[in-house]
């Protein structure tokens, strides 16, 4: 809990302006999570969990995560917060439709492009060898691989 002092400084950095109801926004420092942090008595937290602990007390303990129903990480009004376990928490990812896995180039992590995968579908298919199409797109022969093995890009024909 924050004594007095600290709790003036923590609410000091929150941004009321939406309303007892709206989204209460941490000002104060971000992380590259998205979740707001907070440092008190040689201490750091993440805003939210400083804010339900202030509001609800400590009730962290039996369940580790302070999840947010209103999906905003910089959010720290209490009554957008609840305790869940991190079964709970990715159960409410899934309800809320923000788990749907990411494949193609909708995939922050894809190299290729679209027709780049047709294309090396193309070569595999006339015999043209994997190790020559990996150093001609500049990847590793593994993703060759997986694309002729049907492991990545299946939703490609």
């Amino acid at each position: 809990m924050l004594d007095n002092h600290d709790s003036k400084r923590f609410w000091s950095k929150v941004d009321k302006s939406k309303g007892p109801l709206g989204c209460w926004i941490w000002t104060g420092t971000i992380l590259n999570t998205k979740y707001g942090q907070f440092s008190f008595k040689k201490t750091r937290d993440l805003a939210h969990r400083i804010s339900f602990q202030n509001m609800y007390g400590d009730l962290i303990h039996e369940k580790p995560f302070i999840c947010h129903k209103c999906d905003n990480p910089t959010c720290v009004n209490p009554i957008h917060l609840f305790v869940g376990t991190p079964k709970e928490n990715s159960k409410d990812m899934k309800v809320k439709g923000r788990s749907v896995s990411q494949f193609g180039e909708t995939n922050g992590m894809a190299i290729l492009k679209e027709y780049d995968v047709l294309h090396i579908k193309h070569l595999l298919k006339h015999g043209v060898m994997g190790t020559f199409i990996a150093k001609m797109y500049k990847v590793n022969k593994c993703t060759i691989y997986s694309i002729k093995n049907g492991e990545n890009w299946k939703h490609l024909t």
